[in-house]
């Protein structure tokens, strides 16, 4: 055999070969794994930076947070600027629509929460500008409830209360 023909010094040559490659196939095969999982993350990073989503449930708490903030920023207001200028801020919303707006002042929704100011409207009108009028009347304050009796539709209107301190 060949391995008959060798001295010594090339069989040690050999073999310092033979273990290194031994060696560096043994150490691919055993972080191979974790190389792919480390480029595999670092693309995960890349990609959340880019796309600002992250799967993680605390990031996803504060997204809802953030938006829930933005949502009562939107509809809050003053409590003198909620009464003065209800009629008026309502009045604009539904302009244009063949809607009858009625409002009394003295009825008022009984159950509100005590961080809310709610005032109480009647639209008449046909079906379709009811539901256009809710629309537009959502985009100015929060709609609570709307009920149909026999005066009209019964439209309960919101707002959260500033508090300054």
């Amino acid at each position: 055999m060949m391995w008959d023909k060798l001295n010594y010094r090339s069989k040690n040559k050999l073999l310092i070969a033979a273990a290194v490659l031994a060696f560096i196939i043994c150490w691919w095969l055993s972080f191979s794994k974790t190389f792919s999982e480390i480029s595999r993350n670092n693309q995960l990073t890349r990609a959340v930076g880019a796309s600002g989503v992250q799967g993680d449930q605390a990031y996803q708490l504060q997204k809802k947070a953030a938006k829930l903030d933005t949502l009562i920023q939107h509809y809050s207001m003053d409590s003198i600027a909620f009464e003065n200028n209800f009629l008026q801020d309502v009045s604009l919303a539904i302009e244009g629509l063949s809607v009858k707006l009625s409002y009394d002042g003295s009825r008022q929704p009984t159950e509100k929460p005590a961080a809310v100011l709610q005032k109480e409207i009647i639209l008449q009108g046909k079906y379709s500008n009811i539901i256009k009028a809710v629309a537009a009347l959502e985009k100015v304050y929060f709609v609570s409830s709307v009920v149909y009796q026999k005066e009209g539709y019964r439209v309960v209107l919101g707002r959260v209360v500033q508090r300054k301190f």
